[in-house]
């Protein structure tokens, strides 16, 4: 049997309804407000991005230089250049009795949970002290590219 334009064109559009039939029964998902009281919404797991990277890929990526490098590392990884300028750390301290002015504290605090978890999980016995003053010297004015 020879097959021509025709021929092919029918195919296609027998296995489109085909495919149409097989696929029309299966309903669009309800939104939160179409589902009655008894049916539960379960909300789709999405990874948490700290500009651009994953909590596996930071840990992975890590250089392993020593926790005060990697932390360092970690943070300028983390959070970009405009998120750290005109910041401190955690908004405590600063240099007030030189500028009369005391810098903000970074706005997302759950980066610093995370950069935190990955850097006492690699080296066990840090405390969140050390690990904050260490950063400092990354948001500090006179540090490469803060300068305002």
């Amino acid at each position: 049997m020879e097959m021509n334009e025709d021929s092919y064109s029918m195919i296609n559009i027998i296995n489109s309804e085909n495919v149409l039939k097989k696929y029309s029964s299966i309903t669009t998902p309800k939104s939160p407000f179409q589902l009655r009281s008894t049916e539960r919404c379960e909300p789709v797991p999405t990874q948490v991005l700290y500009n651009g990277f994953t909590k596996a890929q930071l840990n992975h990526d890590l250089p392993g230089r020593g926790w005060k490098q990697d932390s360092k590392w970690l943070l300028r990884r983390m959070l970009t250049t405009e998120e750290l300028k005109g910041h401190s750390i955690t908004g405590h301290h600063g240099s007030k009795k030189k500028t009369h002015s005391v810098r903000p504290p970074l706005e997302d605090k759950s980066k610093l949970r995370v950069l935190y978890d990955i850097i006492i999980e690699k080296y066990p016995g840090r405390l969140v002290t050390d690990i904050n003053l260490v950063l400092a010297d990354v948001v500090k004015p006179s540090a490469p590219g803060m300068a305002e």
